[in-house]
């Protein structure tokens, strides 16, 4: 019975008690949960918190060198392009003088090392360095192999300092030509942003090399020496190493010994890293404190969270007694007891965690009056949590901060009133308060409702974090931003950046504008396709192909049209880039146009030369064969009789002859390797009676316009070529306009060239020049063949219309002038050619004085050719003139025989080109024997004699075959006569 009645009792009691004991365990589990949460959540939070401020000076202190290090390189990549520093002449050395010495105190040393890696010059001047090899040459021939800006690893100089170079390559035109060295002395930058990280009592900053070499460390006996080879007993840091010279970017926790006093005891660290990106090379930064500096004041918070756990659960336990026992109270009472409730819950929450916490933990009435202010407050701005939550808001922020704040305000007070507003809602707010010291703080704010258990505003509670770190590092980036943004415009590499997906322009410099012709307005917002700018669309598929699979490209081949239509060649370098967390397209161009110019030219040239020498080689021959063509058949012609079929025969045999030789000439005209003689001549005159001689020979279907100036046109030149240059050119534009007629205009006038042009043969420099230009309104030429048109032999006209070698006999003439040809045409508008000769603007011209002389005499000339046939016709034509003529095939044989009897000769004709000895040899020999005989040399062709050349070796007249009798003639008498008044006036 006694049983029962306790088990009964027992029963009784769990009936009535059972829920509240229940509902208090439960609740005493979950606050024992709530607790470690919190406790770990709280812990947590201020590692990262602690992660987070290494992590801004980590990112301070590489973003520093990085900036140190690349403006020297841009400085030194800009310098590298100077023409001084390329050639490295006196001023070359000047300006490596004055950036040293505006430097001084950045940098050990600046010098220009010759493409063999030894020093040019040094600054500061050390005459001993000359010429020796630059140190870490490994560095400079990376430069070589790749034409690539490289760094070096920081190594111990000459002089026992830490030192780091870079090398940034210099290039003459496409060859590299050496490199622009600069010398860091390390200790400056690990000075100047690594040493001074200093976070709490014992954390701080160290720096290993890509190579795991410790560069900067407070740990004695550290630097110099790998990572792993120092820290062999602490895995977690050779972990973090690994990463580390991979050139990634994370956290990690180690363990690591600390002396302290004579006791050295493992602590845990919490640590930083990112990488440093120099150039080809980069560096690791580590930013690493105690973890115990950040967490230890949770052991108080924690013990203390205890203490009032156990109270807590105490007077729960007796508030589950009071309610048992008293009942309900009247629902206003419970309203202000739930109101009451929320605030005091709210405060013992977040009481020991705001006393704890870095970060400001405040809560305030609907009135703005401060109900709690956790002591972190007095580290951020200065004042005691007592003395803050005396405050009004107009004392702690300026009146645009408060300004901020009242309006967001404002807007949380129209949102509550609105039906559906999310209860837990908060406002991020960045604004500056006042520090006691009467400065400024930058302050993220993040607040909130404060409610109820009904949900209705009963305060606001919220976090103020000190972002001076943060405002700091947007600012230096906005810096950074800024001076990136001046070097893209002043650049004098053309240079965009486009969006990704459709290469839309975001901007362009000035030389991009400059090369495409247009205003930023024309192309900002536009992409290529939009302006027609790609003159190839393959080029433009291609290289987005490869952009796409690669994410860079280098030296990329386009083809661009300008706004005039003109083609554009160009070299594309781009890549990838992120702003703003978008990515866009990075592109610098290299215009080759001018240098795709000048290898047509030389290649032009080439062509040329490789056949003239083909013409030069069979124009001997030929010119021998022609002479004995031509010869006999004067000869022939003087002894047929007047009317008689043969004699019209002959008559044909000599104008044909005459042709050849004629087309001979034009093929030498262009092949011709040495200057001809030439005097100052007015080329007006040649040009006015050209023009007289064409308007008898074009159709009257061709209108002749010309323009010839009245002001002097002096050139050196031969009267004969310039005749030429006009007749070809003009024979060239009537062909053109020969089906429907037009307007030949020529043109002659003095003009005066400002800057250098590339054309054909030559480059048209600066200076005065005298201009000849032929237009026509005929069909044009085919862009095509545009290339062509200097070929020998190459024509569009049909047979028998022309020999192709127009245009290249002008080609040659120009040349050997030292002038130059530009070319304009379009299809269907005609085509304009412009020759420019050099102006002389002293000198006397030319008059050309013809005399008549007798054709025929009684003097003895001996007669030197290797040709047979030649020596026979020489014979006859001569003897027929009244000469007494003594021939001979062997130039030794002639010299022998002029030894023999050198005072019965009163001339010696000779060929050049003979198998014993040549005729310029031949007439020096016999000089010697007899220094006053007039001797005339004749050549089909020889690249071994010019008429200058002749002139010099005493030789008094050098006539080309083949020559007709009356030019042999008239030379003959030329010479004979001249030396007859010449012992005349002896």
């Amino acid at each position: 019975m006694i049983g029962d009645r306790g088990k009964t009792e027992k029963d009784k009691f769990l009936k009535r008690y059972g829920k509240y004991i229940f509902i208090f365990v439960l609740f005493l589990g979950v606050g024992s949960f709530i607790f470690y949460l919190t406790y770990n959540n709280v812990r947590e939070a201020m590692i990262e918190n602690l992660n987070a401020k290494q992590m801004i000076l980590a990112r301070q202190a590489a973003r520093g060198i990085e900036s140190f290090v690349n403006d020297h390189i841009a400085m030194l990549r800009h310098m590298a392009k100077n023409r001084h520093i390329v050639d490295f002449d006196e001023t070359g050395k000047i300006i490596l003088h004055d950036f040293y010495a505006s430097h001084a105190g950045e940098l050990s040393i600046i010098a220009r090392i010759d493409k063999k890696g030894n020093i040019l010059h040094p600054e500061p001047y050390d005459k001993g360095a000359i010429s020796q090899p630059v140190t870490e040459l490994e560095v400079f021939r990376e430069v070589e192999r790749t034409g690539q800006v490289a760094v070096s690893d920081v190594f111990i100089n000459r002089r026992g300092f830490k030192t780091i170079i870079v090398h940034v390559p210099v290039f003459q035109g496409n060859v590299f030509n050496g490199t622009l060295a600069l010398s860091f002395p390390f200790d400056f930058i690990a000075r100047r942003y690594v040493e001074d990280i200093r976070i709490g009592q014992d954390g701080y900053a160290w720096v290993i090399s890509k190579k795991g070499v410790e560069l900067s460390c407070p740990v004695p006996g550290h630097v110099g020496n790998s990572v792993f080879d120092n820290c062999r007993d602490f895995p977690d840091i050779l972990s973090m190493a690994e990463r580390m010279v991979k050139g990634e970017e994370g956290v990690a926790t180690y363990q690591f010994n600390m002396v302290r006093g004579n006791v050295m005891e493992k602590m845990t660290k919490q640590a930083v890293f990112l990488p440093i990106r120099l150039g080809n090379n980069f560096w690791s930064i580590v930013v690493a404190s105690p973890e115990e500096e950040a967490v230890g004041a949770l052991q108080g918070f924690r013990n203390r969270l205890l203490l009032l756990a156990v109270i807590f659960a105490i007077g729960t336990g007796f508030l589950f007694y009071i309610l048992f026992k008293t009942g309900m109270l009247t629902d206003e009472i419970r309203r202000r007891q739930r109101t009451e409730d929320a605030l005091r819950e709210s405060e013992e929450k977040y009481r020991l965690l705001a006393e704890n916490a870095s970060d400001v933990i405040w809560s305030t009435d609907l009135n703005f009056n401060f109900v709690f202010v956790s002591p972190s407050i007095e580290k951020v701005q200065g004042w005691t949590a007592e003395e803050f939550k005396s405050f009004r808001l107009q004392k702690i922020m300026p009146p645009d901060s408060l300004a901020t704040v009242v309006k967001v305000i404002e807007e949380e007070r129209l949102l509550e009133k609105e039906a559906g507003a999310d209860p837990k809602r908060t406002r991020r707010l960045e604004i500056e308060e006042y520090r006691k010291d009467g400065s400024t703080v930058w302050v993220e704010v993040i607040a909130g409702f404060l409610r109820n258990k009904d949900g209705e505003p009963v305060g606001i509670t919220g976090i103020t974090r000190d972002i001076s770190e943060r405002k700091r590092a947007e600012e230096a980036l906005r810096h950074s931003e800024e001076r990136f943004s001046k070097a893209f415009h002043i650049s004098p590499s053309p240079t965009i950046i486009s969006t990704l997906d459709d290469g839309r322009y975001i901007d362009v410099n000035e030389s991009f504008l400059r090369m495409l012709g247009y205003l930023r307005e024309e192309m900002i917002g536009h992409t290529a396709a939009e302006l027609n700018v790609w003159a190839n669309y393959d080029d433009r598929q291609k290289a987005g192909q490869k952009l796409s699979a690669q994410g860079f490209l280098r030296g990329e081949l386009l083809h661009l049209r300008n706004k005039s239509g003109d083609i554009r060649y160009v070299l594309l370098s781009a890549e990838i880039i992120k702003l703003n967390n978008e990515k866009y397209v990075l592109s610098i161009f290299y215009d080759i146009t001018d240098q795709r110019k000048l290898e047509n030219q030389l290649r032009q040239n080439q062509k040329m030369e490789a056949i003239g020498t083909l013409a030069g080689g069979i124009a001997h021959d030929f010119n021998n064969i022609l002479s004995a063509v031509i010869g006999y058949t004067e000869m022939a012609q003087g002894e047929a009789d007047a009317g008689e079929h043969l004699r019209h025969y002959l008559e044909q045999i000599h104008k044909a002859g005459e042709r050849a030789r004629d087309l001979v000439r034009q093929i030498l005209a262009f092949s011709r390797r040495h200057e001809q003689e030439r005097e100052p001549v007015m080329i007006a005159p040649i040009i006015k009676e050209g023009i007289k001689l064409l308007r008898s020979s074009l159709p009257s279907t061709i209108q002749i316009v010309r323009s010839i100036t009245t002001t002097p046109t002096l050139i050196l030149a031969d009267p004969t070529q310039i005749h030429q240059v006009l007749m070809n050119l003009c024979t060239n534009a009537a062909h053109a306009m020969r089906e429907k007629g037009g307007i030949l205009d020529i043109q002659l006038k003095k003009e005066k060239v400002v800057a250098a042009r590339a054309l054909h043969p030559f480059d048209l420099k600066a200076g005065e020049y005298v201009r000849l230009t032929v237009s026509d309104t005929g069909r044009g030429i085919d862009p095509a063949i545009m290339e062509r048109i200097f070929d020998p032999f190459f024509t569009t006209k049909g047979p028998g219309e022309g020999t192709g070698l127009g245009l290249s006999v002008v080609y040659g003439i120009v040349r050997d002038h030292g002038g130059a040809i530009d070319v304009e045409s379009e299809p269907g508008r005609g085509t304009t050619v412009s020759v420019y000769f050099p102006f002389k603007d002293t000198g006397e011209p030319l008059l050309e004085q013809f005399t008549e002389t007798a054709l025929g005499g009684n003097e003895r000339i001996l007669f030197v050719d290797d040709e047979p046939a030649l020596v026979e016709l020489g014979g006859i034509m001569l003897s027929s003139l009244g000469y007494r003529v003594t021939s001979g095939t062997n130039s030794s044989e002639a010299l022998k025989i002029f030894r023999a009897g050198a005072r019965d000769f009163n001339l010696v004709i000779t060929d050049m080109t003979m198998p014993d000895m040549r005729g310029d040899e031949l007439a020096r020999e016999i000089l010697k024997i007899r220094p006053d005989i007039p001797i005339i040399l004749c050549s089909g062709f020889s690249d071994m004699i010019s008429e200058e050349k002749a002139r010099e070796l005493g030789i008094r007249r050098f006539i080309m075959k083949p020559f007709l009798k009356k030019e042999m003639a008239q030379a003959i008498r030329e010479v004979l006569d001249g030396e007859l008044r010449q012992n005349k006036d002896l």
